[in-house]
């Protein structure tokens, strides 16, 4: 998978200097996920008519010895599969498909995925809108982060991490309570850290 983004990565980018990871970006591009996922759930579980899930409360890993060391590592598969799969298709994107021209392929996406979705006339125009929306939001991060892969690795990696960790820290018990401390402690420490310690070079095919 890696291998794959690094291949389409270059062919959009070409021989250019990468941008520099920045843990203001990476902040920024969690934030707007965050609240865009948070936003979105609330109001899905309020839309009429069937469902096809149910929110269910589930606690992380309570039986492991270090529930928070569970939640990272699964956070940091997640979102290292995430970012490559994301660098695949918005690459792809700007190759084949310039301009405008990409509209018209996210516009079918967008009715693909809500046809998949939803079970009334009216879900099927709120999911429409939401994956449209979801695809301009994309977009825009795109813009403000371009190839900058370490910056949309950290935020994936704190959006996955900062759901179990604040449910592990609402717990009555201090084992999971601290556990859920110590986990955006250290999420954040390491998000910062690469942000700022693995600077990017150049995307070229020669090389």
């Amino acid at each position: 998978m890696a291998l794959a983004a690094d291949v389409f990565l270059q062919a959009a980018a070409g021989d250019r200097r990468l941008p520099r990871p920045s843990a203001t970006r990476a902040l920024a591009v969690f934030a707007i996920a965050w609240g865009c996922v948070r936003g979105l759930s609330a109001v899905e579980q309020r839309l009429p008519g069937p469902h096809l899930t149910l929110p269910l409360w589930s606690l992380p890993a309570p039986e492991t010895f270090a529930p928070a060391a569970t939640v990272l590592s699964q956070a940091f598969i997640t979102a290292l599969f995430q970012v490559c799969l994301l660098a695949i298709a918005v690459a792809a994107t700007a190759r084949y498909f310039p301009g405008w021209k990409r509209y018209g392929p996210a516009a079918a996406l967008a009715l693909l995925y809500a046809a998949g979705r939803a079970q009334s006339p009216l879900q099927l125009v709120y999911f429409s809108v939401t994956a449209a929306a979801g695809i301009l939001v994309i977009e825009a991060l795109v813009r403000l982060c371009a190839a900058d892969l370490l910056t949309f690795g950290v935020a994936l990696f704190w959006l996955h991490t900062i759901g179990p960790a604040l449910t592990l820290s609402e717990q009555p018990a201090a084992f999971l309570r601290w556990n859920g401390v110590a986990c955006v402690a250290l999420a954040a420490v390491a998000g910062f850290a690469v942000a700022r310690k693995f600077p990017m070079g150049r995307v070229s095919a020669a090389e």
